[in-house]
């Protein structure tokens, strides 16, 4: 059985390891999200909620 120490740094290990997944996935998502509105062409003009009637 861990140590309440020990189960500390694991989790400070894995807090680390969430926030770094959590930045990286966000990234992704919006690169995602710029390439689909470039490829759409929603712009000030054209607003989202026209492309969901």
């Amino acid at each position: 059985m861990s140590t309440y120490a020990e189960l500390l740094a694991q989790k400070k290990i894995l807090d680390e390891q969430i926030a770094n997944a959590r930045k990286d996935e966000a990234e992704a998502a919006l690169r995602t999200i710029l390439q689909l509105v470039q490829e759409f062409g929603v712009d000030a003009d054209r607003k989202l909620s026209h492309f969901l009637v």
